[in-house]
Formats: structure tokens, sequence, C-alpha cells
């Protein structure tokens, strides 16, 4: 029986079904997209008030929505991520494996770091914060890759295509706008397909694919847009301008590029959601709408406007205006002998008054506290209860964390995938250490979690740690890692249990014996016990110098031989 063909890809891409499938993904979102555009627009000040003001009558937006979403942002993360690793198996050889791996990926978020011209994180955090989602393009550039050296190369060609590799760093990684692109709608991952669409300028198009048919080549506007379309999936790598194709080329990823994620707040089905998003905008959109009016109205019980005859006010024509200080010709009724007037306001509805910190109050509930600012409440007298509110504050905030952490850990394991897939050649790591196909076999499963730095933080966390320990509730090496931050705990695991070894030793003096025989001395227990406090001292100094030319790195007994355990069973 023939084997069924899977349903994606599709047997042939063309234009016309990429922009339908493209506009239905659209269509089907349209609230999301809608939420981002106007999102948009409020943090650049741009905000509808919903009313028709008079002719030149000023609107007055005020910088909340700026500022909560800056706020947030800066909130999300302070400092380089931290990897967590576990791979599958135990003992010596799962341990070293799992080191292996956590260094490769620690090794791939410093040469994005150090490579990339933007900051990365910082960009999808922000997107996160304020369009609801982010979106990041991974792909191999085979350009910054040195090839092999032919066979029979001498040595200094071989040392000089090393010393290539080694500071070379083949993936490249920047944000895209999230609204440009539409991923499959299972938003699965890998995506079963991107579709990606921006604006070229002609004349970009014109350098970079001279063989290009442009459609509109009359116009000879080197300015002009074109839409640029770009479709992946498992196989293909298409592209479009202005609907004629670019190129046609197969995936060398064998995925498409890009990392979609959304931030999911309240209930399923509702797509993704910034800041912003929802009530919040609305409520936006008011404190603009009401502090417009407050403005206005103070404007014009400073400066009244006067009414004039018409007369009287055909002379006064150029200061017409129905602003603040304005004129307004009116026509008197009989004998009424005042040809100017002062017009009276009506008295300022003290409503609004009570209404405007209701709104911003309402904000500050729908985003976060302001105590995450540094804000200390009316009737917050100590820091225990300070402490509180900013912990509540932050979890208002963990949705986009989460959100954040998952774009970093699908992106490590994009890298990881990579090595696997299309390196043919091993990675060397900064530890001298070789990551080989064969160390990643398959696995992807890599997690990132960035994390908020502040004392309180790390001394509660510090503080978790060392109860777990006490109680042996987690393994030394997850303590280690977990709660400690450690970068390498199997090596700080080793000088552990080597710095034990020694304790124990001096407690019971065979460390003595062992310094005076590796000496050349011979001295009885007892005379050792005859020395004065000074020697005795010295000796000991002696002792452990001695004990550390022994216990060089690497040598040394793990915690685990210590506590009685095999070698395969000290990775717990």
């Amino acid at each position: 029986m023939a084997k069924k063909r899977p349903i994606w890809p599709p047997s042939h891409v063309t234009y016309e079904f990429v922009t339908v499938l493209r506009d239905g993904i659209k269509a089907q979102n349209r609230k999301m997209y809608e939420d981002m555009h106007s999102a948009e627009r409020a943090y650049d000040g741009d905000i509808d008030l919903g009313i028709v003001l008079p002719a030149g009558a000023p609107s007055h937006i005020p910088s909340r929505a700026m500022a909560k979403c800056d706020g947030a942002a800066a909130h999300i993360i302070s400092d380089f991520p931290r990897v967590d690793i576990r791979t599958p198996g135990v003992g010596s050889r799962a341990v070293k494996r799992q080191e292996l791996l956590r260094e490769a990926c620690t090794y791939a978020l410093e040469q994005l770091t150090a490579t990339s011209e933007e900051n990365v994180w910082s960009e999808a955090k922000f997107d996160l914060v304020l369009l609801g989602s982010a979106c990041i393009k991974v792909v191999f550039d085979e350009d910054s890759w040195p090839d092999p050296p032919e066979r029979g190369a001498s040595d200094a060609d071989l040392e000089e295509w090393r010393k290539e590799r080694r500071s070379a760093w083949p993936f490249d990684t920047f944000t895209v706008h999230p609204g440009s692109v539409q991923v499959s709608p299972d938003r699965s991952w890998p995506h079963k397909f991107v579709i990606e669409t921006q604006k070229r300028t002609a004349v970009d198009m014109w350098t970079r694919y001279p063989h290009w048919r442009d459609p509109q080549a009359k116009d000879k506007n080197p300015a002009r847009e074109i839409q640029w379309v770009e479709y992946w999936d498992d196989i293909n790598y298409i592209a479009w301008g202005d609907g004629v194709e670019v190129f046609r080329k197969s995936n060398t990823h064998k995925c498409p590029p890009y990392i979609w994620v959304g931030v999911t707040r309240g209930r399923r089905g509702l797509g993704a959601k910034g800041i912003l998003g929802g009530a919040v905008m609305s409520q936006v959109r008011a404190e603009a709408r009401l502090m417009t009016l407050l403005d206005l109205l103070w404007q014009l019980d400073v400066f009244p406007r006067l009414l004039a005859n018409k007369d009287e006010a055909s002379s006064l024509q150029d200061s017409w205006n129905t602003g603040p200080g304005g004129i307004l010709p009116v026509e008197r009724v009989a004998g009424d002998d005042k040809s100017v007037e002062w017009l009276d306001m009506p008295q300022l509805n003290a409503a609004m008054f009570q209404f405007l910190p209701m709104v911003q109050q309402s904000i500050e509930d729908a985003t976060y506290n302001p105590a995450l600012m540094g804000d200390r409440p009316t009737g917050v007298d100590y820091g225990v209860h300070q402490a509180m509110l900013i912990g509540q504050a932050r979890q208002a905030l963990h949705p986009f964390v989460s959100a954040l952490n998952r774009l970093g850990s699908m992106w490590v394991n994009m890298i990881l995938r990579y090595m696997d897939t299309i390196l043919d050649e091993s990675i060397q790591l900064p530890s001298g250490a070789r990551l080989d196909n064969s160390d990643i076999d398959g696995f992807y499963q890599a997690r990132v979690v960035f994390e908020a730095v502040s004392q309180e933080e790390d001394d509660r966390r510090v503080s978790l740690g060392l109860q777990v320990l006490n109680a042996e509730a987690e393994s030394h090496r997850t303590v280690l890692s977990k709660y400690f931050k450690h970068e390498n705990p199997s090596s700080e695991l080793a000088q552990w249990g080597a710095e034990k070894v020694v304790r124990q030793l001096l407690e019971t003096g065979e460390v003595a014996r062992i310094a005076m025989e590796s000496a050349g001395m011979e001295i009885a227990e007892e005379e050792i016990a005859g020395e004065t406090k000074t020697a005795a001292l010295n000796l000991r100094k002696r002792a452990v110098g001695e004990l550390g030319n022994r216990l060089q790195p690497g040598q040394g007994p793990t915690l685990g031989t210590l506590r009685g355990e095999t070698t395969e069973g000290a990775g717990a």
C-alpha cells in the first residue's frame, strides 16, 4: 500500500495560496491585531478620545500608557538568564552530558549577547508587554562558518581554521514585529509554517535581487514601497516581491526559523494581550478624555471669553475664536445696551474630579501596583508590608515573565536543534570541551529562566535553599543550581567534597601523618601530641598544603563518595 503523503507541507506553494492563508489567519485573530495597533498608538500618545472637541481646543494625553509599559518591562528581566537542564538517565555519564549541554546553552546565550546588534531579550520583553506577543527569527549563516581545510592541509592552515571556528558563531538572531508574522494556527513548535510580510524599498529590491521582475518597473521611484512576503515550512523557503516570485529554495534549517509566543491572560481563546489590553485601554482613553476636558475647562475659567455685538466684534474679527480668551459675536436683543461683556462659565462639575482618581486607580488595579516602582502607599509604614506589596505587584507581571521564559527556552532548544541537525562538526566550548552531535542526540528540552534581581529576593531564595538542603528534600546539585544559581554545580560539588576530606583529616589527625610520610619524616603520635600550640598550627598548615597538592582538580572525592555512594549514583 502506498504511503499517504502528509497534509503539510503542500506539494506546490503558490503566492495566491500563501496570501489566502495569511489573510485567513489575520481575520481569525482580528481582535488581537486591533489591540496591537491601539496599544502602539497609545504608547506614542495617539489616543482616540471618543469625542469631538471644539475647533482649536487642545487634547491632553497623559503619559500613563508609556509609563506602565516601560515600568513593567524594566522589572521583568535585569540579569543574565539561568539555564536548567535535566537529561534522561542517571550516573556519572548522564551528569557529564547534562553539564556539557548546560555549558553549550550558556555559551549560546553569551554569543547571542556578544554578536547581536540589538538586545534581543530587551526588545522581546517590550513587545510582550506592549503588544502581548513577541517573535524572534533564528537563521543559520553559512558564510560565517568557515569550511574545513582540504585534505593534506598544513598544520598552520589547520590551526588558522581552528582559530576561525572558535571565534565564529553561525547563528543570527533578531526580533520581528509579531504583527507581521502569521504562524500555523495550532501554535505548535517548531511551527508547521510561517508567513512574514514586511515593507522594502524598490532600490533595496533592485540592488539585492537584480533578477526580480518588478511589476511596476515603469515607476522609477527608489523609495517606492514593495510588499515582501516570505513563506517557510519544513521543506520550502520562498519569497515574493509585490506578488512576483524572487526565489524558491530548500529550507536548510529543516523547520521554520521563527519562534512566536503570546501572553496568555485570563480565559483561553482571548488571544495575546499586552498590559494595555482588554478593559485597560478603555480606562486609558477615559483618563485622557477627562484630563482633556478638565484642562479645557480650567483654561476657559482662567481666560473667559467675551460676548460682543456684531458691530463691535467686526473690528475684532481677527481675534474671533471659540477657545479660551476668544471673542464671540452675538446679536443683542432690543434694550440690551451692553456692547461687550464676559461670558459666565458654568461651575465645574465636582463629579469630574472624583471620577478621574477612580479611573486612574482602575488602571493601577488592572496593571500592577505602583509599589513596584518604589512608591509607598499611604498607611504602609514598615518594610515587610512594602515587600508584600512588591511581591503582589510582580505577580501581575507573571504572565509576561512566563512568556519570556518560553521564548528563551524555545530559542536555546532551536540552537541545540541546529547544532544537532545542521552542523556536521563539533563545537568547541570555552572550557575546552567539545560538543558533538552525539552529545545532543535529539535532546531539545533545555529550560531558560529570566529573573528580576533584588537583594530581598536573593536572600529569600538562598534561605529557602538552605532549608531544602538541611531537610535533604532535594539533591545538593539541584540546590546549588536552583537556589544558589551556581553555573557549574558538579565542579563545585567536587571542590566541596575535597574540602570536606581535608576537614575530616584535620579533625582526626590523619592529615599530619600523611604530610609527614610524604616528607619522609617519622614522628610518633605522642610526639605530635607534645608539640606546642604554635608548632601544631604550623604543622597543620604544611599538612593542608601537602594534601592540596595531592588533591588535584578532578581527582578529589565527590560529596557522594563521602556519603558512601558509588560513582554511578553520584548524580542524584
